[in-house]
């Protein structure tokens, strides 16, 4: 992640915005064409709109989800894979094949590593989630 005091690089990565005041690199950009690319209106974050924003914000913008992911691992500590465990891989991998997708493996392709899933599949996943939590803390195989 970039430092939040010093000026974005024009070469380095671009930022997008949207009218809805977000701030994504292209990665965690919604696919362009999508519902939520339109209904947003994302465009490239200008320098004028990346000074305007360190201005009022008194920082320079960054990727929200970048910066998240960088709170939540810093440096890349206490990342965990699901492969690190072959029980949880499993376990996981059961989880999101239950939800209709085949792997958890990016592939660098939005219509393949984004999905739409109903609250019901969501919610199912969620409670075989906690199940299979619940049954590896009573030290029982999932």
């Amino acid at each position: 992640m970039t430092d939040p005091t010093t000026p974005p690089d024009p070469g380095e990565r671009p930022l997008w915005t949207s009218d809805h005041q977000r701030i994504a690199c292209r990665e965690h950009l919604p696919a362009p064409g999508t519902d939520a690319w339109w209904a947003n209106r994302w465009h490239v974050m200008s320098i004028d709109e990346q000074e305007g924003f360190a201005g009022a914000a008194g920082y320079w913008p960054a990727c929200e989800a970048c910066a998240a992911l960088a709170d939540l691992h810093p440096a890349g500590e206490g990342a965990e894979r699901a492969d690190d465990d072959p029980q949880r891989a499993r376990a996981i991998a059961e989880i999101a094949r239950s939800m209709g997708i085949e792997t958890l493996e990016a592939a660098g392709r939005d219509r393949l590593d984004f999905h739409d899933l109903h609250v019901t599949a969501i919610r199912d996943a969620l409670l075989a989630a906690y199940r299979a939590g619940q049954a590896a803390a009573k030290g029982g195989a999932r």
